[in-house]
């Protein structure tokens, strides 16, 4: 609710390419670095998908709100919120397909 009624759709769109990246190593770059790791340490099944979640789920309203307590505006915060938040169902859908077809889980 915080989140939504602070969000500047004009604003956000002119911190695109951040928000993007941003997206992109929370999403996709964390995941793909730490998942082969924890393969490799011996996690399994439900281990696995318990930090595929971690490191892979949508970045939390928490960060929005301590963005908006520490003085800034907030604009990139509230747009990887919301990117994350859509591009997660895909994402994490990938990374669990792909585990799955690896026989990992």
């Amino acid at each position: 609710i915080g989140l939504g009624a602070g969000f500047e759709g004009k604003k956000a769109l002119a911190e695109i390419k951040p928000t993007l990246v941003c997206s992109f190593i929370k999403l996709i770059l964390w995941p793909a670095l730490f998942l082969p790791l924890a393969v490799l340490c011996g996690f399994r099944d439900e281990k696995l998908v318990a930090l595929l979640i971690m490191l892979g789920s949508p970045t939390t309203v928490s960060c929005y709100i301590m963005a908006k307590n520490t003085e800034h505006e907030g604009i990139l915060t509230s747009s990887v919120v919301v990117a994350t938040t859509f591009l997660s169902s895909i994402t994490l859908t990938f990374f669990l397909y792909l585990l799955k077809t690896l026989g990992l889980i």
